[in-house]
């Protein structure tokens, strides 16, 4: 008996022990690792799984995380990024305390691969999908929690988010198949996301409009400032020879590839125009950034003589609505552009235009003050701009000023008349003409209602004025050598304010009533 019994002992036992080898492989065989994950992102039934992986709690949390981050960094299928919508959806559906052990793995996996090095050579930039879904973790969709919920991780994400941004601006910036622009993160991120852009306005960089766009929107006060700053520096460098001459050859180039031969004069018309248009982008850029580096440039600009008229106009204009009532300096600058003997009428208009964007108290004794300026254009810019910020109860104030002047032209109390017509105030426009319209009203003034009469005035007005016929008052002269200054009216020479009547106001009624202004469609 026991010569047979040890033999089937031996035999069971070998059964059991190659039974448990067999279960030992086959359970080796069914366990899933990090190459099956891999494998998976590029089979049709893929991403089914790596969401089952993911959702299971049977599944350790470090894989868990890496078939998230699987998921998120898939291949376009069908043109769109499939993986991501599915990570974040599954992960929704995860329980809280799982979901939260996950984020803590899955978080620093996001930024590590924010982190990356950007690709050259015009790649394709792997990091845009990890881009989107670390954002989208962080932002509320239609009313529903945002997926990060923790404060320190919710930081993690953001400052990654912008150092990534930072990173290869331009590329990802124009980058397609954003499933959100980066303009769009940048806004929802807000004014920390931007203060690291002033640092990529350089000189040449064609991005500098958006650079500068985006902080003009998002930035804070420094970051406006510093953005302000390194503006100027780019521009004063466009200004000079020196960036003429490191265009030179670019320009020539395009001349090449063009089949033209300029000249000498025409290649360095070509060069100007080049550079005011550079220019012109500049102080676009900085009229939306504003501060006071931006706004100290452009005034020291206007007010060189040595720039063309249509830049120096160009430095004005981009200061519209940046002036402040409350600088020290800001307004005696455009006060003495404006009245400069040799600034131009283009760039006198636009500099009392900017005055005019300012309250009234801050500017009108300064421009009174322009009222005994050597050239009458001057005064007749200041004058008109009081007219308009200023209402009918001002206007004795006004004509005070005015009946100092000694030397005018025609056009001034014709144009300051007019003017009276679109006043505000208590009295209407005829009721105020009428109540300077006396022998013992001052001859300047006299002649700003005789203005009104000439451009509104009516057959019943001008029997009001009869008695002015014979009105021999001389009226005042010009300046010696004044530009375009004259009092004629027709053919005739006027020397009294009875002529002002006869030749001016009367003749311009009778052709109103003659041939009256249409209606505008």
């Amino acid at each position: 008996m026991k010569h047979h019994m040890v033999p089937r002992r031996r035999t069971w036992a070998s059964k059991l022990t190659a039974l448990a080898l067999l279960s030992s492989l086959a359970l080796a065989g069914c366990r899933t690792g990090s190459a099956d994950l891999q494998r998976w992102a590029n089979t049709q039934q893929g991403p089914r799984k790596l969401v089952s992986v993911l959702t299971h709690p049977k599944y350790a949390a470090p894989l868990r995380v890496e078939a998230a981050l699987t998921l998120i960094g898939m291949k376009a299928r069908g043109g769109r990024r499939v993986g991501i919508d599915q990570a974040l959806d599954a992960l929704k559906t995860v329980p809280p305390d799982e979901r939260d052990l996950l984020l803590t793995g899955l978080v620093p996996g996001l930024v590590s691969a924010l982190d990356g090095a950007p690709p050259g050579g015009g790649e394709n930039d792997p990091s845009l999908p990890f881009k989107d879904a670390a954002f989208a973790l962080i932002s509320s969709v239609e009313g529903e929690p945002a997926t990060v919920k923790s404060e320190p991780q919710r930081q993690l994400i953001k400052d990654a988010l912008v150092r990534w941004a930072l990173a290869d601006f331009g590329p990802r910036l124009e980058a397609q198949g954003q499933k959100v622009s980066m303009q769009q993160m940048l806004r929802e991120l807000g004014s920390t996301s931007v203060v690291g852009l002033p640092q990529l306005i350089v000189a040449n960089n064609s991005l500098n409009a958006r650079i500068a766009q985006l902080i003009a929107e998002l930035g804070d006060v420094p970051t406006k400032v510093n953005a302000s700053a390194r503006l100027v520096e780019v521009a004063r460098y466009i200004a000079s020879p020196d960036w003429l001459q490191s265009r030179r050859a670019q320009v020539e180039e395009a001349n090449r590839v063009s089949g033209l031969k300029p000249d000498e004069a025409s290649l360095k018309a070509q060069l100007n125009q080049f550079q005011e248009e550079e220019l012109f982008r500049l102080f676009d850029s900085m009229r939306q950034v504003g501060q006071t580096p931006g706004i100290d440039y452009l005034l020291q600009f206007a007010g060189d003589s040595t720039h063309p008229e249509k830049q120096r106009a160009g430095a004005l204009a981009a200061l519209e609505r940046n002036i402040s009532a409350d600088s020290p300096t800001q307004i005696p600058a455009i006060l003495r552009i404006v009245a400069a003997d040799d600034a131009p009428d283009l760039v006198r208009a636009i500099g009392f235009r900017r005055l005019g964007e300012l309250p009234r108290d801050k500017v009108a004794a300064s421009l009174y003050g322009l009222f005994q300026a050597n050239d009458w254009h001057v005064r007749w810019g200041a004058a008109s701009l009081l007219l308009e910020i200023s209402t009918t109860d001002q206007l004795p104030e006004f004509f005070e000023n005015l009946n100092k002047v000694e030397h005018q032209s025609l056009t001034e109390p014709l144009s300051y008349g007019r003017t009276l017509y679109v006043m505000k105030g208590t009295r209407t426009p005829a009721e105020i003409a009428d109540s300077y319209s006396s022998s013992s009203t001052e001859v300047p003034t006299l002649l700003v209602a005789l203005g009104y009469y000439y451009a509104f005035g009516t057959p019943e007005s001008l029997t009001k004025l009869k008695g002015f016929e014979k009105d021999r008052r001389k009226l005042p002269t010009c300046a010696e050598n004044a530009k375009d200054c004259e009092w004629v009216c027709g053919e005739h020479q006027l020397k009294t304010v009875g002529d002002v009547l006869q030749y001016c106001v009367s003749p311009a009624v009778a052709e109103r009533q003659a041939h009256p202004p249409q209606p505008q469609n």
